[in-house]
């Protein structure tokens, strides 16, 4: 009897892994039939000029083998409204087949808390991948401008550049004056952050509150001559990959007190999302499984991560369960800080 039960059992157990072998078998095949001969775009938040353009372009020729059915796959950029009118976009109007992605700015989950009446999202809906990075932001000046250091900026006014009023790059500086008492003016309209390293050149602005990388990848000459100062980074972890900011203050440290580090947590959290794919809702679940295990496999890849160090664009993964992690808990913000940051940044009204 015993040995009946047991031929019996592992009788089952092998066709039970046949199925499951078949089943998956036949939904990579479906999956591949679903992508051979389309086009799947990566639609960014941001202008073509800055690192969501650099890191755009290699993803799409990396991303590309790795997708089943072989598709080609191209970048588009949408920028407008702080990232607010791509996510709607995507939410919204985009196809839900898998053939378009987006990679959202990193206020795209903030703004669903401060700017509820123009969001037409919601962002835990949305079918979050895996990220390659952190859009790790820094306050960066020319060393030239009339403040290089935070208490400098406390007595000198110091001009930057921003994208839209609700951007966190015209932000944050705005919550560092009211909450450190700097002295910071945010000129706005730049439609990315190669028009504002522009701006820097021409002498228009002194700096900006924007990702750090892309002082590395577009002004190298500026990082190794030295001409830099980072005053504040807005991040709620240090990076050992990148040594020179291992001095460089996080916006928490410099709180003056709990309700000030709220604050400043809630604007340094969402750094990887901006790095993340998402599909929009909708999409079968059998193609998204497809589009992350695509997508986890470029990060992975030896190839992608030499061209994409070789640019100095610094791979630093987290898995899409991570993004979903941090989306929930920027959602979950008590609306108490959410309503303090809006008044902060001058948002109340807007």
């Amino acid at each position: 009897m015993k040995t009946g039960t047991s031929i019996f059992t592992l009788a089952s157990g092998v066709a039970f892994a046949a199925i499951t072998v078949a089943a998956t078998q036949a939904v990579a095949q479906s999956a591949a039939d679903h992508f051979k001969g389309k086009t799947v775009k990566l639609y960014a938040g941001a202008g073509a000029g800055g690192v969501y353009g650099l890191s755009g372009r290699i993803i799409t020729q990396h991303l590309a083998k790795h997708l089943p059915g072989g598709p080609s796959v191209r970048i588009e950029f949408m920028p407008g409204a702080g990232g607010i009118k791509v996510a709607n976009w995507l939410y919204n109007i985009a196809p839900k087949d898998g053939t378009v992605l987006g990679m959202l700015l990193r206020d795209t989950a903030a703004n669903q808390l401060v700017n509820p009446k123009k969001i037409k999202f919601d962002v835990s809906k949305f079918n979050w991948l895996s990220s390659w990075g952190d859009a790790l932001n820094v306050l960066t000046v020319m060393k030239t401008a009339p403040a290089t250091t935070l208490e400098g900026a406390k007595k000198k006014q110091v001009v930057l550049g921003g994208f839209s009023p609700r951007s966190s790059n015209y932000t944050f500086p705005l919550v560092l004056n009211a909450l450190v008492g700097t002295k910071f003016k945010v000129v706005s309209g730049y439609r990315g952050g190669g028009a504002i390293r522009h701006a820097i050149d021409q002498g228009e602005v002194s700096g900006w509150a924007g990702v750090y990388v892309g002082w590395i990848t577009k002004r190298p000459q500026f990082v190794h001559g030295n001409k830099l100062a980072h005053l504040v980074q807005f991040t709620n972890r240090r990076y050992k990959e990148f040594p020179e900011l291992q001095t460089v203050p996080l916006a928490t440290e410099i709180a003056k007190n709990e309700e000030d580090r709220k604050v400043f947590a809630f604007l340094s959290a969402s750094g990887p999302v901006a790095r993340a794919l998402t599909a929009p809702p909708g999409v079968p679940k059998h193609i998204v499984k497809a589009l992350e295990k695509a997508w986890d496999a470029t990060i992975a890849d030896p190839a992608f991560v030499a061209e994409m160090k070789g640019r100095h664009l610094v791979v630093i993964p987290a898995k899409a369960a991570e993004i979903k992690k941090i989306v929930s808990q920027i959602l979950a913000t008590p609306p108490s800080v959410v309503s303090r940051y809006k008044k902060l940044a001058g948002l109340s009204k807007k």
